[in-house]
């Protein structure tokens, strides 16, 4: 019997596709076990957008960790519009700017308290025979992406081809991974197809390694037509065929 398993996915900025791959991978972990795929990303909250069927249903993450509520509140069924054959569960971030700003302005002292709220919270799902529990946290270094990465088993990071990003990438790594020691790969992600033809898939992710010290997992092309869904679709679910689900399930095997 496999241990469950709790994977943040993070990223030095937005825009890399962090949130999509967070909620394809756990569409993808759905085919065989029960899933969760949790948005901690609390400076621009997204997943709302994806399972717009379950706002309304349950209280936001947000609710929770401010101890307004118990954990069971949080997390509503989205088997309907995200799995591929077990059940999904989903717990959404309060997506109004109210809660955004109220989130901006916590101190140190609320966040580990928050901690151990989150950690709560994952053992809840965990006893609830949730067998993968994917968090899309907060980009940059912030106590909440902090948190994340503190609680989870292992670590996506996930960046793009541009140097900005890559370079951030690896300031991250050195000034917060290495401090809170928790295991970390990378996925890079709209990779222009004209590099990885270039360079080839191996050798460009060897080249990331080195310059990243961390292992690379996936080298994900760039797919303009992801755009296109405006978030609304899971292409894990509607699309299972699609290149960018192949890449992500290729990474769901290794991880």
């Amino acid at each position: 019997m496999s241990m469950p398993k709790v994977i943040a996915i993070h990223s030095y900025k937005g825009g890399t596709g962090k949130s999509i791959i967070a909620t394809n991978l756990t569409t993808i972990f759905s085919e065989k076990k029960d899933s969760c795929v949790l948005d901690l990303d609390f400076r621009a909250p997204s997943l709302h957008i994806t399972f717009h069927q379950q706002v309304g249903k349950a209280r936001w993450i947000n609710d929770y960790l401010d101890a307004k509520c118990e954990a069971k509140e949080v997390v509503s069924d989205a088997t309907e519009v995200a799995s591929k054959g077990s059940r999904v569960y989903v717990g959404l971030a309060n997506p109004s700017m109210t809660a955004i700003r109220e989130m901006l302005a916590k101190d140190r002292r609320w966040e580990m308290v928050a901690l151990n709220r989150l950690n709560n919270l994952v053992d809840y799902l965990l006893n609830q025979k949730t067998e993968y529990v994917v968090i899309d946290t907060s980009p940059g270094i912030h106590y909440s992406s902090i948190n994340a990465a503190v609680v989870a088993d292992k670590v996506l990071v996930v960046t793009t081809h541009d140097e900005s990003d890559i370079d951030g990438t690896a300031k991250m790594i050195k000034e917060m991974y290495e401090l809170i020691e928790r295991p970390i790969e990378i996925v890079m992600n709209r990779v222009p197809a004209q590099i990885i033809a270039e360079n080839g898939a191996k050798e460009y992710a060897q080249k990331i390694e080195d310059r990243l010290g961390a292992k690379v997992v996936g080298v994900i092309p760039c797919s303009c037509d992801i755009l296109a869904t405006e978030r609304k679709e899971i292409l894990a679910k509607t699309k299972p065929q699609h290149e960018f689900v192949k890449h992500l399930e290729n990474i769901a095997q290794k991880i």
